[in-house]
């Protein structure tokens, strides 16, 4: 029986300590349950902002191909500006000597219009020279800043 008492005895202790665990162990479980939920509160507001792979492979293949087309309309405007700056350094000043001849021809005699035409043709020779010589890049840049050095 002394075996049994002790058994008595201690069983109250025990179920102290068990309904003590077994509080603890509720009070982790709502603890534990609570974080779950903020857990799974988390994890929803990450679906929800969460881009597809396709979406963004998507739209990275279209920003690729807007790049590209803004670096060819760049590249063709930036030739057209090359064709017109090489247009004016070269080809202008034979145009604007023909129509500066044409313009004052009427106004002279014709000893000045003899004159006229000899200075003309040099110029016009010397301006020919350089579009015979034209390699497509305009000089123009280099020119005046050369001339502008010179004052």
């Amino acid at each position: 029986m002394a075996n049994l008492n002790y058994v008595v005895e201690s069983l109250p202790t025990a179920v102290k300590q068990c309904e003590v665990m077994c509080t603890n162990s509720q009070e982790v479980t709502l603890g534990l349950k609570g974080q779950m939920g903020q857990v799974m509160l988390h994890n929803v507001d990450l679906e929800n902002n969460k881009c597809a792979q396709a979406q963004f492979d998507t739209f990275e293949k279209e920003q690729q191909a807007r790049m590209a087309n803004i670096e060819n309309t760049f590249d063709k405007l930036w030739n057209k500006s090359k064709t017109l700056e090489n247009w004016i350094d070269i080809y202008m000043p034979l145009r604007i000597q023909h129509q500066i001849t044409e313009t004052v021809r009427d106004s002279f005699s014709a000893k000045g219009k003899y004159m006229l035409g000899i200075v003309d043709n040099l110029m016009c020779n010397k301006f020919r020279d350089r579009v015979f010589a034209d390699v497509g890049s305009s000089e123009l840049e280099k020119r005046c800043l050369s001339v502008i050095k010179a004052l």
